[in-house]
């Protein structure tokens, strides 16, 4: 697998007609969606391991096209090691799409599979939102943190998006633990609905499986 600098991948990204100084991108094609979608993502975590990392000259910021166009972004702590921060961005066919905020138009949330280093991986939602013609990034959101799985008697868990819904609400499965629960396996599963108000993602309502 070889590594591109993200000068690299800027410039592909580019030659599909979005420009990465952008901060909005017109949702009117997949083609320019999905590339402003990218390099957006890609932004954030160059952004993130900026302020966190780079003032150590062994870290490094890496991007990978990885098969198909999927991203893979890799933070390492130093040059010949494996250890550090992976996220992996989904190729477009793997975007949840469908109308957030009822203006007729498709929002899109993007799960991008992470993992810390170690053996314990989470989803980072990226919702974007179109507006008045254009789309934009409306914020990051934790697959642990919309679990919601404490205030419904789960000690622990995450939230799995599945699909937008005609109604315009994310929907997906809580997969909580008990307390007793061992780590492979939470027994505590709910049908979890998201809606977006006030440019916010909430919570719309929860239903226990059987």
């Amino acid at each position: 697998m070889k590594f591109m600098p993200l000068a690299i991948l800027v410039m592909l990204l580019a030659s599909c007609g979005q420009n990465k100084k952008e901060k909005t991108a017109t949702p009117e094609t997949a083609v320019d969606s999905s590339s402003f979608i990218t390099t957006a993502i890609v932004d954030y975590y160059q952004q993130h391991f900026n302020k966190e990392h780079a003032a150590d000259p062994k870290n490094r910021f890496r991007v990978d096209t990885t098969g198909d166009k999927e991203i893979q972004i890799k933070t390492m702590f130093d040059s010949t090691s494996a250890g550090g921060s992976l996220n992996i961005i989904p190729v477009a066919a793997k975007f949840l799409k469908g109308d957030l905020n009822g203006d007729k138009r498709n929002d899109y949330i993007v799960p991008v599979y992470s993992t810390g280093g170690g053996n314990v991986s989470w989803t980072e939602l990226f919702v974007f939102i179109a507006g008045n013609g254009q789309l934009s990034l409306l914020k990051m959101y934790s697959s642990y943190d919309l679990g919601h799985c404490e205030a419904t008697g789960g000690i622990d868990g995450q939230f799995f998006p599945e699909k937008i819904d005609s109604s315009g609400m994310l929907v997906g499965e809580s997969a909580c633990y008990a307390l007793s629960d061992p780590s492979c396996c939470p027994t505590i599963k709910w049908i979890t609905r998201y809606k977006v108000s006030n440019n916010t993602l909430t919570l719309a309502d929860q239903v226990k499986k059987n």
